[in-house]
């Protein structure tokens, strides 16, 4: 099969397909969804992840993350024709997708002959792949710590498949369909009537984006009715957020008994910078700090935090931080 680099153009789709992809691509923000280069920095790897997959789609691919290593903070963005396909049958030639196996007649462009991809497999071993790690610092107070952004690397940027006239038909940029809002709506309320599949497709509204038969039945799993809005997947947001922005989070949870009832509540979320860190190793490095929080002592009945302490130059501070006044 023909090898394409990513700097092939995506094959023009039809002029109405066209037309939404551009809309689509509008919507990014940027003209021409460039790939991020070699050393640029993300404040965290969601963002990454969907600049490249804004990369993919206009050149007609997707990506999937296919490593995530916490130790090493490192993340690989692949291309979804990644990894090898399983020939159980040891059937010869390239496996293709049906609709290009009738389009050559079964015959590639050098005359060997093709075969045609059993079942939905998309691997095909398509090496384009894209890194994001978070590096250490070399030198300073913080040297051999994490740095707060994600630094972009070039692992490889070729393929060996055809890039996608349609990109909307990959599932991973499905939801991008200007009709994706009609067809998900349609879609639920027909399973809400337990109608099948085939009932939907009659029913469909042609302008809507047509769901395949997995996307239709999948709609009535609970990861698609679980309310993400509650207190507890707000706060799990809220520190994953803080934790990708680079910031070391701690949590304090209280707990108390009402009725005989145990119950666990969030009194305190700390979260401090590396800069932040590195300044006080400056300020305090090798010496003692002591925090002292008392309440009930004064006319106000009001907290009165104390800090008492010796700087880099070894000499004595202390600090007295009242409530505010109201």
């Amino acid at each position: 099969m023909n090898t394409t680099t990513s700097s092939s153009i995506r094959p023009l789709a039809s002029t109405a397909t066209e037309a939404l992809i551009e809309d689509v691509l509008c919507t990014f923000a940027i003209s021409s969804a460039d790939l991020p280069a070699e050393g640029h920095q993300f404040s965290d790897s969601a963002s990454a992840f969907q600049r490249v997959q804004q990369y993919a789609f206009s050149q007609g691919f997707a990506v999937v993350e296919t490593q995530k290593d916490e130790k090493r903070q490192l993340r690989v963005f692949s291309c979804v024709h990644y990894g090898k396909r399983t020939n159980k049958r040891k059937l010869t030639g390239d496996a293709v997708r049906k609709e290009i196996y009738r389009e050559m007649d079964g015959v590639d462009e050098e005359g060997q002959a093709l075969r045609q991809r059993q079942g939905l497999t998309r691997q095909s071993e398509c090496l384009f792949a894209v890194t994001i790690k978070r590096l250490c610092y070399r030198r300073g107070v913080l040297k051999g710590e994490r740095m707060g952004m994600w630094t972009v690397k070039h692992r490889n940027l070729s393929h060996n498949h055809r890039l996608e006239a349609n990109p909307f038909l990959y599932p991973e940029h499905a939801h991008l369909h200007p009709g994706n809002i009609i067809a998900i709506s349609d879609a639920t309320k027909s399973r809400n009537r337990k109608g099948t599949y085939r009932q939907y497709l009659r029913a469909q509204d042609p302008k809507a984006r047509q769901l395949s038969e997995s996307e239709y039945y999948n709609l009535t799993y609970e990861r698609h009715n679980t309310n993400e809005n509650t207190p507890v997947h707000i706060i799990e947001r809220m520190m994953q957020a803080l934790t990708d922005a680079g910031f070391h989070v701690r949590r304090r949870w209280v707990e108390t008994f009402e009725e005989n009832v145990r119950i666990r509540r969030l009194d305190q979320i700390f979260f401090v910078s590396d800069a932040q860190v590195a300044k006080a190793r400056r300020f305090c490095s090798g010496f003692v700090v002591e925090l002292d929080a008392i309440f009930n002592t004064n006319a106000t009945k009001m907290p009165l935090a104390l800090t008492v302490g010796v700087d880099n130059c070894s000499s004595p501070f202390t600090e007295a931080v009242p409530p505010r006044s109201t």
